[in-house]
C-alpha cells in the first residue's frame, strides 16, 4: 500500500472511530426505552458493543490471513457497519411489542426479564459491532504487509480509530443529539460509513 492510500485510510478510521462513538450513545439513549434507565440501558451497549469488538477482532484476524486485499473487505465491513446501523432503531421499535410480552410473562423475576432483555438487545447489536471489531485487524493487515514498521503501522491505525472516537463523542453529544436528535445522529453517521466504505 503505498503511502497516499495509507493516509486516505488513515482518514477513512477516524471517520469509523467517529461513528462507532455516535452509535454508542444513540443506542445507549434508544435502550433507555427498553430498561427505563441508563444504567442498565449503558452497562447493556458497553456489554454488547466490546463483546461484538473482541468477535469481530478475532474473526477479521483470521480473514485478513486469507484474503489478498484486507483493504477491500474492510471497505465492505464499513458499507455493512452503516446499513445495519440503521436498521437498529428499527428492529428497537419492533421489539418493543416483545418486551411488553416478555415483562408480563416474566415480571415477578426481575432477574429473568433483564436478561431477557440484554440477551434480545445483544442480537440486535451483534452484526453492527462485530463489523466495527474486524476492521481494525483487516486495514492492520493492509498497512503491515511488506513493512518491517509493523508496531508504528498498527499504532498509527489505533491513534486515527481513537481520535475519531473522541471526535464522535464530542461531537454526538453536543452537536449532534441536540440538533438533529436520534433519527438524525444514526443517519449522519450510517452515511458517513457507507461513504468511507465506497472510497475504500
Amino acid at each position: 500500500m503505498r503511502t497516499t492510500e495509507k493516509s486516505i485510510f488513515l482518514g477513512l478510521f477516524f471517520v469509523s472511530g467517529a461513528c462507532g462513538l455516535t452509535y454508542e450513545i444513540v443506542w445507549s439513549r434508544l435502550l433507555v426505552f427498553v430498561f427505563g434507565g441508563t444504567t442498565f440501558a449503558i452497562t447493556t451497549v458497553l456489554t454488547c458493543f466490546m463483546g461484538g469488538l473482541a468477535l469481530g477482532a478475532w474473526l477479521g484476524g483470521r480473514f485478513s490471513r486469507n484474503t489478498q486485499r484486507p483493504e477491500h473487505l474492510y471497505g465492505i465491513l464499513e458499507i455493512v457497519i452503516g446499513l445495519t446501523a440503521l436498521a437498529v432503531p428499527v428492529l428497537m421499535e419492533l421489539s418493543v411489542g416483545l418486551y411488553r410480552m416478555l415483562a408480563q410473562t416474566v415480571e415477578e423475576s426481575f432477574v429473568l426479564l433483564t436478561v431477557a432483555r440484554v440477551m434480545m438487545s445483544a442480537a440486535i447489536l451483534l452484526v453492527p459491532t462485530t463489523a466495527m471489531g474486524a476492521t481494525l485487524p483487516l486495514l492492520a493487515s493492509a498497512f503491515t504487509r511488506r513493512s518491517s514498521r509493523v508496531g508504528g503501522q498498527v499504532a498509527a491505525l489505533y491513534g486515527a480509530n481513537t481520535f475519531g472516537a473522541f471526535a464522535g463523542c464530542a461531537g454526538a453529544g453536543f452537536f449532534l443529539l441536540p440538533r438533529l436528535g436520534l433519527a438524525g445522529s444514526t443517519l449522519t453517521a450510517a452515511v458517513l460509513n457507507l461513504a468511507a466504505g465506497a472510497v475504500a
